[in-house]
């Protein structure tokens, strides 16, 4: 009989053994969730007037969405038909869902690229292109709107001297 109750205690540990690798893989899984869900996730997407009578500049949209956690310091950069706009939203926040739209008169274009940066609440700096993919920078080098530029010939190997400024407008929504 004490073969069978020392094969009872080897399966009852191993059993318990089993149990606390899944709530240890499971504890580790939110948390790696729950950090995901803190960095920002800037998204962008262009809209402007197309279509007969429009001139050689139209009103062209930049919307932003925060679809991850809060923003600090957002900046985008627009460039379309040989002119570009750079704007800081301002030195707040752009929290989970918020929305922003930069608007300004470019020409009409179908070659659109832009970029969005950020930094998350620990100071490191993020920045998208308008596909979504995004590149990480360290924050004591880098700051999202003053280094535009930078970022730019990082995504797009190019520099913006060739494009003209333009200015723009933002709306918080």
């Amino acid at each position: 009989m004490s073969n069978f109750a020392d094969y009872t205690l080897i399966a009852s540990t191993l059993f318990s053994a089993a149990a606390a690798t899944g709530s240890w893989a499971s504890a580790a899984q939110s948390r790696q969730d729950a950090q995901e869900r803190r960095h920002p996730a800037l998204l962008g997407a262009v809209t402007s007037l197309e279509g007969p009578g429009v001139g050689e500049t139209t009103p062209t949209s930049l919307h932003i969405l925060n679809g991850g956690g809060t923003a600090k310091n957002v900046a985008c950069l627009l460039a379309k038909g040989g002119c570009y706009f750079a704007h800081p939203l301002g030195p707040g926040f752009l929290r989970n869902k918020e929305k922003a739209r930069v608007q300004a008169d470019l020409p009409p274009d179908s070659d659109e690229r832009g970029l969005l940066t950020c930094r998350d609440l620990k100071q490191k700096v993020w920045v998208w292109d308008l596909d979504g993919k995004p590149r990480t920078y360290d924050a004591r080098k880098t700051d999202p709107a003053s280094d535009l530029e930078m970022f730019w010939r990082d995504f797009y190997g190019e520099t913006l001297s060739r494009l003209e400024r333009v200015a723009s407008i933002v709306k918080i929504e």
